[in-house]
C-alpha cells in the first residue's frame, strides 16, 4: 500500500500531508521512532514526533516515510532530504490509539496482495475459469458461486474444511434454483448490486448469507461471483478482493470469444445449452424461459444469419441486432458459431407472418446479409436440429438462389432431397412439419387428423372420394379439414405445399 492510502486510511484525523516525493512506493509494516539516528528503511512507514527529530538525520539510502505528530517546527534539514514522504498529526493526536490502526491497515493491504498473487497465478496459468474459482476459494476460505446473466453456474468451488456448505442439488442443475431466482428479480438484487459499485452482502430468504460483486466487459454486466459467507464477519478485507477478482474474471471471461460478443445478452448461455441439447426436460425450459422474462408461445422457428465475413466492427453488429429485434418481436438471440441466431416465438401456427418475412427479407438485402430459416416446430427441446436446419438452409439456398437473402428450409426440397442423396441426411429432415404436429395432436386426443389428410391428399382432394375411403360423412370430412388447417396453417390452394405434404408422407413411411 502506499503512502497516501495509508494517510487515507486515517479518516477520522485531520491530517497535514507535507511532502509525496515516492507516490508509488509499497508499505510493508510500520514501526515508531526510537532515536533520530535510527537507520530507515523504504518500505517502513515510521510513526513518531516532530521534536524526535531536533538533529539532522542525513540523506537515507532511499525514499523516507514519515508520519509524524506535529509538537515542534519543521526543520529545515528535514525538509531538504530527496525522496520524502512526511505527513504531519495534529498535536491532540495520541500515537498509542494511531499505531494499532495502521498496523491493521498494513496487515489488510498485505493479505490482499498476497491473495491477489495467487488469484494471478491462477489466472496466468490459463487453465479457465474452474481453476480461478478454485483458487479464490483457497483464499477467501469460503464457497466461490460464478454464475452469468442468465443465472447459469460458470463455475463453483467450495472453501476449506470449515467452509460452509453450498445447496448441492442447485450446482448439479447448472443452474440457480428457481426460487432464488424469483427472490434476485423481486429484491431487484441485481440493481442493488449494480447501484452499490461494489460488493455487497446480501442475505436470502432461506437464510445463506453472500458477498455479491458484478463481473463486466466494456462496462457491461456479464456474470456474478457469490461468495457463501456461512455468517463470517466480512471486512473491507475481502470485499477489497472480491473487487479486484471480478477484473480478473473479467479477464478471463474475455478469453471465451462467447461471453465477449454475447455480453449483455441475458438469454444467450440458455439458447446455447438449449442448441447443445443441456436442457433435459420442457419443464425446465419453460420454467427458465420464465425466469428469463420471455413467453414461450405455440410455435417456434430459428434464424441464423452469417456475420462471419460480412460485419467488421462491433458497432455495426450492434446496430444490426437492435434492427432484427425489432424487425423480429418475441425472439431471443445470440451470437454462436460464427452466426446471429435467432429463436422466434409465435401463437399462430404458420410461424412468422408473410409481412414479418418480407421485412426481414428486405433488411437483410439492404445489409448484404443470408439468413436461413428453420421449419416450425412445437417442442422446444427440438432446437438443436432446428438450428441445423436454419443454417443449412442458408448454405443451399445461396447455392441455388444466389440474388436472394433469407433462405427458409421447407421450401429447399429439391436442393435438399440432392443433399440427402449425397450425405445421407435423416429423413425426418425433410418431412413436412406439418405432419408431426398432427401426429402430435393425434396422440394428444385420439384423433385420426394424420390419417384425414393422408387419404385426402390421396384423392387428389376430391371430398367425395375421400369421404368415401374414410367412411365418414362429408360434413365430418370438411369439419376435419378445416381443423387441420387451424392446427397446422397448411395453405391448401398452394401446390407447392400440396406436393411437399405428399412426399412428406412417403418419406416418413420409409424412415420408420
Amino acid at each position: 500500500m502506499d503512502f497516501s492510502t495509508v494517510v487515507k486510511s486515517l479518516r477520522s484525523i485531520d491530517i497535514e500531508q507535507v511532502r509525496l516525493d515516492n507516490p508509488i512506493g509499497e508499505l510493508w509494516s510500520v514501526q515508531q521512532i526510537t532515536t533520530a539516528d535510527q537507520r530507515f528503511q523504504p518500505d517502513i512507514l515510521y510513526l513518531g514526533r516532530l521534536s524526535q527529530l531536533d538533529r539532522p538525520i542525513g540523506q537515507p539510502a532511499g525514499p523516507i516515510n514519515l508520519l509524524l505528530l506535529k509538537d515542534g517546527t519543521l526543520p529545515d534539514s528535514l525538509l531538504s532530504i530527496t525522496g520524502l514522504n512526511l505527513a504531519l498529526l495534529p498535536e491532540s493526536t495520541i500515537l498509542n490509539d494511531v499505531f494499532p490502526r495502521l498496523q491493521t491497515v498494513l496487515l489488510d493491504s498485505s493479505r490482499i496482495v498476497s491473495g491477489m498473487g495467487v488469484l494471478l497465478d491462477a489466472l496466468l496459468e490459463d487453465k479457465g475459469l474452474q481453476q480461478l474459482a478454485d483458487a479464490a476459494a483457497q483464499v477467501f476460505q469460503m464457497p466461490v458461486l460464478i454464475t452469468d446473466s442468465s443465472f447459469k453456474y460458470l463455475a463453483h468451488a467450495r472453501g476449506g474444511p470449515k467452509s460452509p456448505e453450498f445447496n448441492e442439488l442447485d450446482v448439479r442443475s447448472g443452474y440457480i434454483a428457481d426460487s432464488l431466482v424469483q427472490e434476485i428479480q423481486e429484491r431487484r438484487i441485481d440493481e442493488q448490486i449494480r447501484n452499490a459499485g461494489k460488493p455487497i452482502l446480501i442475505r436470502s430468504n432461506r437464510g445463506d448469507e453472500y458477498l455479491v460483486s458484478s463481473v463486466s466487459i466494456n462496462h457491461v454486466e456479464v456474470a456474478h461471483i457469490s461468495l457463501l459467507t456461512g455468517g463470517r464477519p466480512v471486512g473491507g478485507v475481502e470485499r477489497e478482493m472480491l473487487r479486484r477478482f471480478s477484473q480478473v474474471v473479467a479477464t478471463e471471461l474475455q478469453k471465451n470469444n462467447f461471453f465477449k460478443v454475447n455480453r449483455g445478452t441475458p438469454h444467450a448461455s440458455f439458447l446455447a445449452d438449449l442448441f447443445e441439447n443441456k436442457i433435459n426436460t420442457l419443464i425446465d425450459a419453460r420454467k427458465r424461459l420464465s425466469l428469463l422474462g420471455f413467453s414461450l408461445k405455440k410455435v417456434q422457428q430459428v434464424i441464423s444469419i452469417s456475420i462471419r465475413d460480412h460485419i467488421a466492427s462491433e458497432g455495426r453488429l450492434q446496430m444490426i441486432m437492435n434492427q432484427l429485434r425489432k424487425l423480429i418481436p418475441d425472439s431471443i438471440q445470440m451470437i454462436y458459431l460464427g452466426d446471429l441466431v435467432f429463436l422466434a416465438s409465435r401463437s399462430a401456427p404458420q410461424g412468422l407472418s408473410a409481412d414479418e418475412l418480407g421485412e426481414l427479407a428486405d433488411f437483410l438485402q439492404a445489409s448484404k446479409l443470408t439468413a436461413g430459416l428453420s421449419s416450425r416446430f412445437t417442442d422446444i427441446l427440438d432446437a438443436r436440429r432446428h438450428y441445423i436446419q436454419a443454417r443449412r438452409a442458408a448454405v443451399l439456398g445461396v447455392g441455388s438462389a444466389g440474388d436472394k437473402s433469407l433462405h427458409i428450409y421447407e421450401k429447399l426440397l429439391a436442393e435438399q432431397l440432392a443433399e440427402a442423396c449425397k450425405e445421407r441426411l435423416p429423413l425426418t429432415d425433410l418431412i413436412h412439419p406439418a405432419l408431426p404436429m398432427l401426429q402430435l395432436a393425434d396422440r394428444q386426443q385420439d384423433g385420426v387428423l394424420l390419417e384425414t389428410l393422408r387419404v385426402y391428399l390421396q384423392c387428389a382432394r376430391n371430398p367425395t372420394r375421400a369421404a368415401a375411403a374414410l367412411a365418414i360423412h362429408r360434413n365430418t370430412l370438411f369439419y376435419r379439414i378445416n381443423r387441420i388447417a387451424t392446427l397446422t396453417g397448411i395453405d391448401f390452394e398452394d401446390g407447392d405445399e400440396l406436393m411437399r405434404l405428399s412426399l412428406s408422407y412417403k418419406l416418413m413411411a420409409n424412415s420408420e
